[in-house]
């Protein structure tokens, strides 16, 4: 009688191995998705998410597992309340404005850039993001906006120029100053009045320093 050994699949650390007659041989992991891939994979299943929605009974009905939770095909619970704030995040990066021409005809100088993003009377950017500074406790960065670690290989140069210029062209209610833009303001001292919190250059210098950080 020949003897028949069972496999089993065992993760350990986040990698598989398979037990074959008592050896454990480990098997390969599947590619990892690209940041494109995986933001294309997210707004689809949140637009899939939404149509079947319209499709299906309320909460408690079949195919809900409770809650407010959605069961797709796969059994993966899905919140349906989390679809208007997923689309409201992705709705307008999808059409937001952008600034393709350079505002200066001399380039932006990274160097000067890092200068005026960590200057307190100039663009202040660790008061509200962390940036990649070396020697800068983690401590010393706000944490209001986002982390910039990264946001050169996210955004392209015409986005982190809007962005920078004037963020509220984007969002109206972004907390993010508009460095580059004197409308709407209120209540402005006289000495700053119809001047820009940066210059063009200096908008140019740290558009430059972001784009680095990839």
């Amino acid at each position: 009688m020949v003897r028949q050994h069972h496999q089993r699949n065992v993760r350990l650390r986040h990698r598989t191995f398979k037990l074959v007659n008592g050896s454990k041989v480990a098997t390969p992991l599947p590619a990892s998705p690209t940041r494109g891939e995986v933001s294309s994979r997210a707004l689809g299943e949140v637009r899939d998410s939404a149509a079947r929605s319209s499709r299906h009974p309320p909460p408690g009905g079949e195919g809900w597992g409770g809650g407010g939770h959605k069961l797709d095909s796969s059994g993966t619970r899905f919140s349906l309340a989390l679809v208007p704030a997923l689309l409201l995040c992705v709705g307008p990066a999808l059409a937001a404005p952008v600034m393709d021409k350079p505002l200066t005809s001399t380039p932006g100088d990274p160097q000067r850039g890092e200068k005026i993003a960590l200057d307190f009377n100039k663009g202040d950017c660790d008061g509200c993001h962390k940036l990649p500074v070396p020697g800068m406790p983690a401590d010393a960065f706000g944490t209001i906006g986002p982390d910039l670690k990264g946001i050169g290989a996210v955004l392209s140069v015409p986005e982190l120029r809007q962005r920078v210029a004037n963020a509220k062209a984007i969002d109206p209610n972004t907390l993010m100053p508009a460095f580059y833009s004197t409308a709407g303001l209120t209540r402005v001292a006289a000495p700053y009045a119809g001047k820009t919190i940066l210059t063009a250059q200096e908008i140019e210098d740290v558009v430059a320093y972001l784009a680095t950080l990839k």
